[in-house]
């Protein structure tokens, strides 16, 4: 049995994705609640909740230390995925029913071998969270956005490496003998808990840092927008035209247009209406 036991894994992956779903939270009541923001925080509330039961087998009954456990840990991974689509504003090519499917086959088979066959049931949720990391690795990069960024390259490159994990992991839980329980698996079970733990921090981390690059890179846009509107204007002092920095004449009201998001109605004032329709005045 290795110093670091399994149970202590679950323990901290429940610590840790606690206080990334309060970080999130707290990013987004500090900027704005966005789509993306509001799967990562009920991500980590499932996985928190989800590896807290894990954690308690043993002491809770087996239909919710193994069946409900290990279904909110799928549920966590599905919202990371789903996300990162939210971020992204991208259209779901998988349809949803899949995802619910996969968690409710999960969830059906854990409960009929929710007291025996641990190989069976590290093969069964192997293959649920496996289905999910792909799509938090590979989804992200259909978007141009999303192939531009370091950040999410590197993301998907660790998604991609604990699927490897994971196929790996659930190929030697299926030729291995029989375990006598998850807690006496030894390192086969502790490398992959440290790899998940891990692979979600990253996710979350890197999700929140791509959130608030875009948010620098929105301001830094409207900064620039308010520079170019800033300084002295070249306005001529009788038809009052602009000249632009092409030393073209222009209308005030096209040229504050092309350089900000106001948007212009056209009326006559009182003054006007007398000076240019003298015959109109007193009707």
């Amino acid at each position: 049995m290795p110093p670091l036991d399994l149970r202590t894994i679950f323990t901290v992956a429940s610590a840790v994705s606690l206080s990334l779903a309060a970080l999130t939270l707290g990013l987004a009541v500090a900027r704005r609640m966005s789509t993306g923001l509001l799967f990562w925080i009920l991500s980590q509330l499932a996985i928190g909740f989800g590896s807290g039961l894990i954690a308690a087998r043993g002491i809770l009954p087996a239909w919710s230390s193994v069946v409900a456990g290990n279904v909110l840990l799928l549920v966590g991974n599905g919202l990371v995925a789903e996300g990162f689509l939210g971020f992204y504003r991208l259209r779901r090519r998988l349809p949803a029913w899949l995802d619910m499917a996969v968690v409710l086959a999960t969830g059906a088979l854990l409960w009929t071998k929710a007291n025996d066959a641990v190989n069976f049931r590290i093969v069964i949720v192997g293959i649920g969270c496996l289905y999910f990391v792909l799509r938090t690795a590979f989804e992200p990069l259909s978007s141009a956005e999303g192939r531009k960024s370091r950040a999410q390259w590197v993301l998907s490159t660790i998604c991609v490496g604990a699927a490897i994990l994971l196929l790996v992991r659930s190929y030697w839980a299926a030729v291995t003998p029989r375990y006598l329980n998850l807690f006496s698996e030894g390192w086969t079970a502790v490398i992959p808990g440290l790899a998940l733990i891990l692979l979600n921090s990253s996710a979350i981390v890197i999700g929140l840092y791509l959130v608030t690059r875009r948010d620098e890179a929105q301001l830094r846009e409207a900064l620039a927008t308010v520079k170019t509107l800033s300084g002295l204007l070249p306005i001529c002092s009788h038809c009052h035209k602009i000249r632009t920095e092409a030393g073209l004449w222009q209308r005030v009201d096209e040229y504050i247009a092309a350089r900000s998001s106001a948007q212009f109605t056209h009326g006559i004032c009182p003054q006007c209406f007398v000076d240019k329709y003298p015959e109109n005045e007193g009707s």
